[in-house]
């Protein structure tokens, strides 16, 4: 038997969008509005519904769990569209879609159905658009988590151990002298991936684009900045580049998750 273990999971790929408009002037913006402010105060979360609502977080990651008055609101809820989003709307093959919901192929009625309850789930944060979302976590993934708690958890920074304080990794040290371009960008890389580590240790999402073009830019400023090291024969440290980007390149998360 295999034991007990975690793996890894790291997705990333591409959605094809067809042509939308803005949310807020669909005309059926109003259904969405109207069903939220009908159901939000006795809402709860799906999966929490389901599994318990241990795992269930709001977009500060702070613990949501559902009140024990069935009249009371539970926090950190957000309304999640189940099957197409809005933005999709345009693209839906509806032979497809009458398979499973019959009524709905009418081009005419497609747009009043996605802004309806038929298509709405809520969902805490957490679950929804974190790492344990269904934006974020693979569909069996997702569908797991709602029989299993604890099943899916924010992926946490992997800090070298002598840079590791209070879990926070150290803002890089600025560079001796700032007339040596090398060592300039060294610093202004360390820098942009630090902020970004922060952000995601305090749960904020980051897209998958602005972590890849951050470490994109840091490899092609350390061939720069050996070329202008070569040119104004005024060698830098190695040092300098190799601990900043070693004491911050591990904070780079795809998503909060």
């Amino acid at each position: 038997m295999t034991d007990a273990h975690d793996q890894n999971e790291n997705h990333q790929y591409i959605v094809h969008y067809p042509e939308h408009g803005p949310r807020k002037s669909d005309p059926h913006y109003k259904d969405f509005n109207a069903y939220h402010k009908k159901t939000r105060s006795t809402a709860r979360c799906y999966i929490g519904e389901h599994v318990g609502y241990n795992d269930c977080r709001d977009a500060q990651g702070n613990d949501v769990p559902a009140p024990n008055d069935p009249k009371n609101k539970q926090d950190g809820l957000e309304l999640h569209h189940t099957h197409i989003e809005f933005a999709l709307t345009n693209g839906v093959n509806l032979e497809a879609l009458e398979k499973d919901y019959p009524g709905v192929s009418d081009p005419t009625k497609i747009g009043a159905w996605v802004e309806s309850g038929s298509n709405f789930r809520w969902l805490c944060c957490f679950h929804h658009r974190a790492a344990g979302g269904a934006h974020t976590a693979s569909h069996s993934d997702w569908e797991g988590s709602q029989y299993i708690q604890n099943l899916i958890t924010k992926k946490e920074a992997i800090m070298p151990e002598e840079t590791v304080e209070n879990n926070v990794a150290p803002v890089p040290t600025p560079p001796a002298s700032w007339s040596n371009v090398s060592a300039d960008i060294a610093y202004i890389t360390a820098i942009a991936l630090f902020i970004v580590g922060i952000l995601t240790s305090l749960g904020v999402v980051i897209p998958d684009s602005v972590s890849h073009n951050i470490q994109l830019w840091a490899g092609v400023a350390t061939q720069i900045s050996g070329v202008v090291v070569a040119l104004v024969n005024n060698i830098v440290n190695k040092s300098v580049l190799k601990v900043a980007i070693k004491a911050n390149s591990s904070l780079i998360s795809t998503k909060v998750r």
